[in-house]
């Protein structure tokens, strides 16, 4: 009895070159590709793209690769990849990328993913770095089962709906964003 492949969602920063790509996702995917597995990539740029470009340029099927997309994305990228001969999906009823993310995670068995500490954030970002969880950081939480509840921004004097949160208080009193909010994602 043979059982279905696995399949990979592969998710990573937007801002990244070619040498942080085969550093650190390549020997996985290359793994992944040993054991037969299907991939899963959302259709945005940098590791998406570069994961894309990647598997595409390998002899293996296309039929293995998957690109998921909201509406408005599929509006914006089919273009581009309409005739690549991978498997489009366009989920219709996914207005963010949020929940197409978390629609990525219900349908692959594991991650391919790396996202930045905090250490490595501040010395890439320098003075426009800001507390913040990065959408591929949500994929691995979300993954783990922690952190899929919507967290409303601190600045809105209000914490999410359940009344959970790890607000802390600053210096002055004022409670500080834990970087799970809206206005601190990707």
């Amino acid at each position: 009895m043979s059982s279905s492949p696995k399949t990979a969602f592969i998710s990573g920063p937007l801002d990244v070159d070619l040498s942080y790509f085969t550093t650190y996702y390549q020997p996985l995917i290359d793994s992944a590709i040993a054991s037969n597995h299907t991939f899963i990539i959302g259709p945005v740029s940098g590791i998406d793209t570069l994961a894309l470009t990647y598997l595409t340029s390998l002899p293996i099927s296309r039929s293995r690769i998957s690109i998921y997309m909201t509406d408005w994305e599929a509006a914006l990228h089919l273009p581009r990849l309409e005739n690549l001969g991978v498997k489009l999906v366009i989920l219709k009823d996914t207005l963010t990328t949020r929940e197409r993310d978390a629609a990525m995670t219900r349908d692959s068995d594991y991650d391919v993913l790396r996202f930045r500490t905090q250490e490595e954030s501040k010395m890439f970002y320098e003075g426009s770095w800001r507390m913040r969880v990065s959408n591929t950081e949500m994929n691995w939480r979300r993954r783990r089962g922690d952190g899929g509840e919507y967290v409303r921004h601190v600045a809105r004097g209000k914490r999410d709906e359940s009344g959970r949160g790890s607000w802390k208080k600053g210096e002055d009193g004022v409670e500080v964003c834990d970087g799970m909010c809206d206005g601190h994602r990707e």
